[in-house]
């Protein structure tokens, strides 16, 4: 399979990562084959090196990952289970250093060489404010999961957090035991002690 003419029909930043199956998830045995020419940009000219004296390397197709993305386990698991379990999985990744949030995507692919699978990692950088463009209430929940522990890890003052969390909470359940009901005035017959909290 020609690689690089596949990952070149993405307009996003991705590359395609082989996992290796007899690894179990080895970083040493995740690589990224191919890159597109976004991908290639931000390999060689990370967001997450603040370091001035620190130089990227150039980068070199079939090269371990960890040469031009930072080296996590939560990483590697991902791609093990999209490359070998062909599971498609969606996800946010806070980088601290930069204090920039990306929408990661993991694809994959439906060709094996040997004990090699392959998948397709593409991200781009995100506003926290886009996570509450979900339009389905299972996404609404987790982005709702989501800013908690956004809220939760910025605070200085975690009591009053958990006080505004806990009022988030009571307003996402208000809903939700509204949304039961064809009109309000129904919900609060049933339940009038709730429509002043």
């Amino acid at each position: 399979m020609d690689f690089q003419q596949f990952i070149d029909g993405f307009l996003a930043t991705a590359c395609v990562v082989s996992v290796n199956r007899q690894s179990g998830g080895n970083c040493e045995d995740i690589r990224i084959v191919a890159g597109n020419k976004m991908f290639i940009q931000m390999a060689e000219h990370p967001p997450f090196i603040t370091d001035p004296t620190v130089h990227p390397d150039k980068f070199i197709p079939d090269s371990p990952y960890y040469k031009y993305l930072p080296r996590t386990p939560d990483f590697e698991d991902i791609c093990f289970r999209t490359a070998v379990q062909k599971k498609s999985v969606h996800t946010y990744i806070h980088l601290n250093v930069c204090d920039m949030w990306f929408n990661m995507f993991f694809i994959p692919i439906d060709y094996e060489d040997s004990d090699t699978c392959y998948c397709v990692y593409s991200t781009e950088p995100c506003d926290v404010n886009d996570i509450d463009s979900a339009s389905t209430s299972s996404l609404t929940t987790s982005n709702d999961v989501l800013k908690t522990c956004i809220k939760l890890r910025g605070t200085n003052d975690f009591k009053a957090t958990i006080n505004e969390v806990i009022g988030d909470i009571r307003d996402a359940m208000r809903a939700a035991d509204e949304a039961m009901y064809k009109d309000k005035e129904e919900y609060y017959a049933k339940y009038p002690e709730r429509k002043y909290r």
